[in-house]
């Protein structure tokens, strides 16, 4: 979960790094408007499903783990 959270939030401060560097390197007009450091609230939907994601992709194996006999698997010869 700690992995999920930290590759979300690279990856956003990741797209509004590229985004300076296209608006730095850029002589149009249209690009030349943008602001990449403006965080909207959208953004934090992106860390949260990030997140949700995370969760549920790590409970999946966590089950399949508590599932587990132990007793029976160090048993097996």
């Amino acid at each position: 979960l700690m992995l999920t959270g930290m590759g979300a939030v690279l990856g956003v401060l990741l797209g509004h790094s590229f985004l300076a560097a296209l608006v730095a390197t850029s002589d149009q007009a249209a690009v030349a408007t943008l602001k990449p450091w403006v965080f909207l609230n959208q953004e934090l939907l992106i860390l949260v499903y990030a997140l949700l994601t995370g969760l549920i992709a790590s409970l999946i194996p966590a089950w399949s783990a508590y599932q587990t006999s132990i007793a029976k698997q160090l048993t097996k010869a």
